[in-house]
């Protein structure tokens, strides 16, 4: 777990460096991170153009998909150098069972309480957003088409395919807490991972919110209403309220 933990802060160190970073040097930035995948989905897809202002147009849904991947598997790869380096530094993270034992936090029962009702409430959050995902499929099913392949993978497939690592941690944690402390049998690696991997779209999501909010919608003078605002709340305190139940939970193991 600790090996885990680790790697889940590298990455995340990662990431908020590369936000920091196109934040401050603009879009030019994103061209270099995106330049290893493009060149490999362009060598795939026979596609080219990317980078050229009156290249091939809109992109097919494979060259998306093997970019998102690539992109994806780069940044992993610069976590795991990180990662290496610390491994280098400070030695490999220990997991010995006595370790672990002397350093878990003991949970009360009224922390055992309070995070069974966190866990209930996330579940309730987590499946109202799913029901808010269908409806807007449904409704601005049309405008959604007519959307770039971009913007349809990152604000409609990606949600989609991060949920099941949701229910994948609130499931075993809600096992977890109920036969606490000897249920952490029910949280394996896979469990943590899907834990870690959807903490880091929530925060990454966020940022991408904040990052429209800053250069679109504030630069155009959007207006902006109660619906939009009372939204953006809404996924905001999902968002907190997810990351911190992660958290405790990786703690008390």
């Amino acid at each position: 777990m600790a090996a885990l933990v680790t790697f889940g802060i590298c990455l995340a160190i990662v990431i908020v460096l590369l936000i920091i970073l196109s934040l401050l040097m603009g879009p030019g930035f994103f061209m270099v991170i995106l330049i290893l995948p493009v060149i490999v989905s362009e060598g795939i897809t026979g596609e080219t153009g990317t980078f050229n202002p009156n290249g091939s147009g809109k992109k097919s849904p494979l060259f998306n998909l093997l970019m998102a991947f690539f992109t994806i598997a780069q940044v992993l790869l610069v976590a795991g150098l990180l990662f290496g380096i610390y491994v280098l530094i400070a030695g490999l993270p220990t997991t010995s069972k006595e370790v672990i034992t002397s350093s878990r936090e003991v949970l009360s029962s009224l922390q055992i309480y309070r995070l069974q009702t966190v866990n209930l409430l996330l579940w309730l959050l987590t499946g109202t957003f799913i029901c808010m995902w269908i409806f807007n499929i449904i409704k601005f099913g049309e405008h959604i088409k007519n959307m770039s392949p971009i913007t349809i993978f990152w604000g409609y497939i990606l949600p989609l395919l991060t949920y099941p690592f949701a229910f994948l941690f609130l499931v075993t944690t809600h096992k977890y807490l109920a036969e606490y402390p000897n249920g952490d049998q029910h949280i394996g690696f896979f469990s943590k991972a899907a834990g870690v991997i959807y903490s880091i779209y929530l925060f990454s999501s966020q940022i991408q919110a904040l990052i429209t909010y800053v250069t679109v919608l504030r630069r155009h003078n959007a207006q902006l209403g109660f619906q939009y605002w009372f939204s953006l709340g809404a996924s905001l305190f999902y968002k907190v309220v997810f990351i911190y139940f992660v958290v405790r939970i990786l703690m008390s193991l």
